[in-house]
Formats: structure tokens, C-alpha cells, sequence
């Protein structure tokens, strides 16, 4: 059977600190892989939480689980989180991902047998087309009528660079089709159509190429608030050279992933098609604790500090139902619902550091392509219409291109001289 508590919780050498744990649930399956994998590596602990929530949202979304309000009798709403890991080399980014994959497969195939499962994890490589198609061919779940799939990626700075990437991105974490003509589809049939995604995600990347490719489309599109983003730094010297995998401690955890999944599985035999509910006392605690206390923070209008905040908005009873369900239950409780603001408020702080140098970036590249221009230009000069027209839709901004040319007169870069009439 299933219990939310570890017997051989006490094994463990290591602690997640104070502040992490009060942002995870308190008991469950999250929190105890994320108890063991903290010591197999040199990886911040909050990146292993990163990985394992969208393994544990894909587990729910393979049931058929999803999420409403206490009084909401309307159809659910979607249980997929996409989670991004932001930091620099040697911090571990690729390997908590791995630790996760190899965890997850070897469970499928104790549970499931080998070879009698279809691996989730997806790469997010190549082009937003070539991804869809992969996804229509080899993904969708006939059980659950869903095309069912974990993305990932190593660089997510690559997926940055799709060309219309971030149309495509959002399509494809809302759960719509996004359509491409496709050359070698040479007509119309059901598997040429991305029916009903329900996708998880996992990416990872640096700072700088994050801070480097990053576009106001990606923000203002709503990229950035789809993700819940976790930022982090370890010491050279914490850095280990020696990966441990504790195997002794994994086996136990898998037998207590392994219960947690009958469970599951049992209480949705008896109950088919209940969502997780968020309670009434959760709803409460998110509206008074964090809504209303930042109400001005979710009108601004600076496409910066808006997505900031509503990241939370978009993801917070998302995570209070994956962690209720975590720890076997199918109704997320007021404590669930603080913890799940906690992490939202952890996540909201990463976010700020991501994009704390993106609005010093663009200003910068506004006043680099105001020079080519007038460079280009040579000797006849360029009239501030013509100027403003010749500036890409995405940097295209009177008043950012005002205040630009100003500090490129002040240094000389540039002469401005007025034109007389007629």
C-alpha cells in the first residue's frame, strides 16, 4: 500500500533546507525523490524539483486527471506543468535531468515490464514542424484521447530561436494544434492532425543565451509566464566530479513510487473521471494571501514585471493539485495551496533574475541598429520617419527610439541637424 511517509525516510544523510521545503509538499512522492536526489549530485535541490514536477504532472495527465475549483461542476481544467532550469556550466542542469529520466525508466519497466511502454521524453530539437509531426505519429494515447509526451531540451535557447517560436510554443502548452503545411503530407488525414496535447516539459539553458535570444515576443507572447523557471548557482568548489546513485535508497523509493501508483490507479477505478479539486479553504487562502495583496503588481503594464506576476496566476492551482495528488489525495487543502504560492513566489524571484538585464539588452540593440541605419545611409542621412520605418517590428518604439538617438548624440555617434522648410 500506499503512506505518504517514507519508512526509510531516516536513511537519508542530507536536509532540504527550510526555505525550499516550505515551498514543496510536506510528504509524498515529490518530496521524497527529491530527498534522495538531492545528495546524487552537486545540482541545487530546487533544480531536482523542477524535473520531477513535470514527471508527476505527466502522471497525472497520462490518467486522465485534471483540476477544477470546489464549485465548479464545468469541465477541468489540465494538470501539465513545463518547468526551466536556468544556470551556468558544470551546474548540473543536464544530469538532474537525466537522474529523473533514468528514475522514471527504470520504474516503467519494473511496474509496466520492459519494453511494454512508451518513453515519454521527447526533444525538443529541430523545428516547431518537425516536432508536431513527431508528436502526431508516435504520441497520442487512445486510452485517454490525448497526444501525451514530456518535452525536453538541453539549450533551450534553440527553441528561442524557432522562427515564429513563440506562437508555436504557447499552442503547444495550451493544448491547440499548430498548423504547418506540411510538404510531404500529400493530403488531408487524421494523423495529420495534432489532436488534444496535453504536453509536460522540462528545459534547461544559461543565462547569457537566455538573456542573448530572449525578444519581447517571447515575453509579451506569453512564453515566459508558461514556465515556471528555476534559477541557480553552486560554489566551484561544492562541485563533485563523482555522480552517486545511492542505489540501495532508489530501489526503496521506487517501491514507494510503485505504491503510490496503485493507488492511484485504484482510486480512479472507483472514481472515474474525478479531477483533483482545489477545496474552498484553498481558493480562500490563494485570494486573500497573495491576489489580494498583489493586486497593483498584476495591473502593471511593463511587460517585464507583468509577466512576473502572472506566472502565478497561471500555475498556482496547477501545482496545489499535483501536490495533493503527490501525496495520494484527489482535493488540494489550504496547506497545499501555501506551499504552492511559496514555490510561485521562488519561481517569480528567478524570473526576475533572468530578466533583469533583458530591458538594458534591448536598449542596446535599439541603439545598434539605429547606427547601422544611419551608416547606411552615408552622407545623405536618414529623416526620423524613414529611421522609424526601417526599424524591425519588435524594436519598433517612438518613444524608446527618441530617448536611443538622444544618447547617441550626447556620445557622438550619431549628428543630428534640422532640416529646413520650404
Amino acid at each position: 500500500g500506499f503512506n505518504t511517509n517514507m519508512s526509510q525516510a531516516s536513511t537519508y544523510t542530507q536536509s532540504i533546507e527550510p526555505r525550499l521545503a516550505a515551498a514543496m509538499p510536506r510528504a509524498g512522492v515529490i518530496y521524497e525523490y527529491v530527498r534522495w536526489a538531492l545528495k546524487t549530485t552537486h545540482a541545487p535541490p530546487h533544480f531536482h524539483l523542477a524535473t520531477i514536477l513535470s514527471c508527476v504532472s505527466y502522471e497525472l495527465c497520462r490518467r486522465g486527471l485534471g483540476w477544477v475549483a470546489s464549485a465548479d461542476q464545468g469541465r477541468s481544467n489540465k494538470l501539465h506543468l513545463w518547468t526551466g532550469i536556468v544556470g551556468g556550466s558544470s551546474i548540473g542542469k543536464s544530469t538532474v535531468v537525466e537522474t529523473a529520466q533514468d528514475f522514471m525508466r527504470d520504474l516503467y519497466n519494473s511496474v509496466l515490464g520492459e519494453g511494454r511502454y512508451k518513453d515519454p521524453w521527447v526533444q525538443a530539437d529541430g523545428s516547431p514542424a518537425g516536432l508536431r509531426q513527431t508528436l502526431i505519429e508516435k504520441y497520442f494515447d487512445f486510452n485517454t484521447e490525448q497526444t501525451l509526451a514530456i518535452l525536453w531540451h538541453d539549450e533551450v535557447a534553440r527553441i528561442l530561436r524557432w522562427e515564429d517560436g513563440a506562437t508555436a510554443f504557447c499552442k503547444f502548452y495550451d493544448g491547440r494544434d499548430y498548423s504547418f503545411h506540411l510538404r510531404h503530407l500529400q493530403k488531408e488525414h487524421q494523423s495529420g492532425v495534432l489532436r488534444n496535447p496535453t504536453l509536460c516539459a522540462t528545459f534547461s539553458g544559461t543565462p547569457s543565451s537566455i538573456e542573448r535570444l530572449t525578444t519581447a515576443e517571447h515575453i509579451e507572447g506569453g512564453m515566459f509566464p508558461r514556465i515556471l523557471w528555476f534559477r541557480g548557482t553552486v560554489p566551484a568548489m561544492k562541485r563533485m566530479l563523482v555522480r552517486h546513485t545511492f542505489n540501495a535508497e532508489r530501489k526503496l523509493l521506487q517501491q514507494y513510487w510503485t505504491g503510490w501508483m496503485q493507488q492511484l490507479n485504484g482510486q480512479l477505478l472507483l472514481e472515474s473521471n474525478r479531477p483533483v479539486r482545489i477545496s474552498s479553504e484553498a481558493l480562500e487562502v490563494v485570494g486573500v494571501d497573495f491576489f489580494d495583496r498583489h493586486r497593483e503588481d498584476f495591473a502593471l503594464e511593463d511587460r517585464l514585471e507583468g509577466a512576473r506576476h502572472r506566472i502565478l496566476s497561471n500555475h498556482v492551482y496547477v501545482v496545489a493539485a499535483v501536490y495533493a495528488a503527490s501525496q495520494g489525495r484527489l482535493e488540494a487543502n489550504a496547506d497545499d495551496m501555501h506551499r504552492a504560492i511559496r514555490l510561485m513566489l521562488w519561481c517569480m524571484a528567478s524570473v526576475e533574475q533572468i530578466t533583469a538585464g533583458l530591458a538594458v539588452i534591448d536598449e542596446v540593440r535599439l541603439r545598434v541598429r539605429l547606427t547601422e541605419i544611419v551608416q547606411a545611409a552615408g552622407s545623405k542621412g536618414v529623416t526620423m520617419r524613414n529611421l522609424f520605418r526601417a526599424l524591425s517590428p519588435k524594436i519598433r518604439d517612438k518613444k524608446a527610439m527618441t530617448n536611443a538617438i538622444e544618447l547617441l548624440v550626447e556620445t557622438d555617434e550619431i549628428v543630428m541637424v534640422q532640416i529646413p522648410g520650404p
